[in-house]
């Protein structure tokens, strides 16, 4: 249930980020990368689930131009 994650997120991009994380932390990573659009959803999730575990997160955002 998304209530249980343990963070203000939810929905099927937490839920794939959980295996994600959880791999980059398995292999000793210090910082996430991820790319999207300038309001992605993804990104914003990324970037609070990264601190919460303590990574650095880098966004690279697309604009419309």
């Amino acid at each position: 249930r998304d209530d249980l994650s343990g963070m203000q997120l939810s929905g099927n991009k937490v839920r794939k980020l959980e295996f994600l994380l959880a791999d980059a932390k398995e292999k000793e990573a210090d910082c996430i990368i991820t790319i999207g659009g300038i309001q992605s959803n993804h990104c914003r999730a990324t970037a609070v689930a990264s601190r919460y575990l303590g990574l650095d997160s880098y966004l690279i955002l697309r604009t419309s131009k």
